[in-house]
């Protein structure tokens, strides 16, 4: 009779073991995904929200787009067309509004 309880105390004893293992198991992996999820939390944040002010342009938009359109380079760099691709484009774009 002693000998059976023993044997149930012992098959307790294992469950209980079994079950506070797999209780830390389970708290180690929420801390490993709590970590991750603050990393990139901050990774989000140093990236996106923490920008700097905007600056403020010194020149107007049109004076900036005159300034582009006057250099071959740019102009093509910028709006992916020539100067007199632009200026047909800018035509029929106005001829259409009426």
């Amino acid at each position: 009779m002693f000998a059976q309880v023993n044997a149930d105390a012992a098959a307790i004893d294992a469950a209980a073991v079994a079950i506070e293992e797999y209780y830390l198991r389970c708290q180690k992996r929420r801390q490993r995904i709590a970590i991750i999820a603050g990393v990139v939390g901050m990774y989000h944040f140093d990236t996106y929200m923490n920008q700097s002010e905007y600056r403020v342009p010194t020149e107007s938009r049109y004076e900036w787009v005159m300034k582009t359109l006057g250099n071959r380079t740019c102009c093509y760099n910028m709006f992916m067309m020539n100067r007199n691709v632009f200026d047909k484009l800018h035509i029929c774009l106005w001829s259409h509004m009426d």
